[in-house]
């Protein structure tokens, strides 16, 4: 065999993830990776909601649909015991809404299917909803804008509003 022909081979077979002959499950990747999806109480975007795996340097932010995933690194590149065996927490944090968690369990580097809050298929279920901490709401009406503009020109006295009616 030829060193080129030995070389494309083992390039062909490191690179495969499926088996081509027949529906294997055997050969596909390790489960490292789950996804999870939020939603916020007041129907605003979850765009930018932080979420973390405790007890790991493992964060994510979701994009404008409240998706996000996390991906534990390869067991090669684990050092010591920096992915321990156990069932973690997964943060939810946006600023203004109160924070929510949800279980995994972790085994040999890799997230376990089917148990704590992970489904067969790697999803957190249920999703996330974020309930909105504090609501403030201001009210100005003609009253306080008429206060705000005497306040104004005795502050500024060379502004002389020409086109303004408040009613």
């Amino acid at each position: 065999m030829t060193p080129w022909l030995a070389f494309w081979l083992g390039l062909f077979i490191a690179g495969c993830t499926e088996n081509p002959f027949f529906k294997d499950d055997s050969i596909s990747q390790p489960h490292r990776t789950i996804a999870g999806s939020v939603r916020l109480s007041d129907g605003l975007s979850p765009d930018g909601v932080f979420i973390w795996l405790e007890g790991h340097d493992l964060t994510a932010t979701t994009d404008t649909h409240g998706r996000f995933s996390l991906t534990l690194p390869p067991p090669v590149t684990q050092a010591g015991d920096a992915y321990p065996d156990g069932v973690f927490r997964v943060f939810y944090f946006l600023a203004n809404y109160y924070l929510e968690t949800a279980r995994v369990k972790i085994r040999k580097g890799e997230f376990l299917r089917a148990q704590a809050d992970v489904t067969a298929k790697g999803e957190l279920a249920p999703d996330k909803i974020l309930q909105k901490f504090l609501r403030i709401e201001v009210t100005v009406g003609p009253n306080e804008i008429k206060a705000i503009f005497r306040i104004w020109s005795k502050l500024r006295c060379d502004y002389k509003p020409q086109n303004l009616r408040i009613p």
